[in-house]
């Protein structure tokens, strides 16, 4: 089931386009032997490197239904979005800030709802 919202194909993260695929993300080989759940991924521009484009990938399966599954969406959303805006940070500062910001916006009272567009 996909998203029957209309989200950006693309986006400018500190100046660099990505690509944005809303789709599940590749895996490797080493995450389906550990049966890892990859929601999303991120593959910043290599500096002078013109082969490949800035890519992330979001799983659009993660809220289906319920408003948790709605703000696990946006949770992956957040923390591709971190990658690309800082792609040289190790996971687990990203992590960290990811439940950072998320933790605020659940003591704000955010709620995610997505409209048709």
């Amino acid at each position: 089931m996909t998203r029957k919202n209309k989200f950006p194909k693309s986006h400018k993260f500190r100046g660099i386009k990505y690509k944005i695929n809303w789709r599940k993300p590749p895996t490797t080989k080493k995450e389906r032997k550990a049966n890892d759940l990859v929601l999303g991924k991120c593959y910043p521009h290599v500096p002078g490197d013109a082969r490949f484009e800035s890519v992330i990938y979001v799983d659009p399966k993660i809220g289906k239904n319920h408003q948790k599954d709605e703000m696990d969406f946006m949770d992956t959303v957040l923390h591709e979005a971190l990658h690309a805006c800082f792609p040289d940070v190790e996971e687990s500062a990203i992590l960290d800030a990811s439940a950072s910001i998320w933790w605020l916006f659940k003591r704000m009272g955010m709620k995610v709802k997505f409209t048709k567009r």
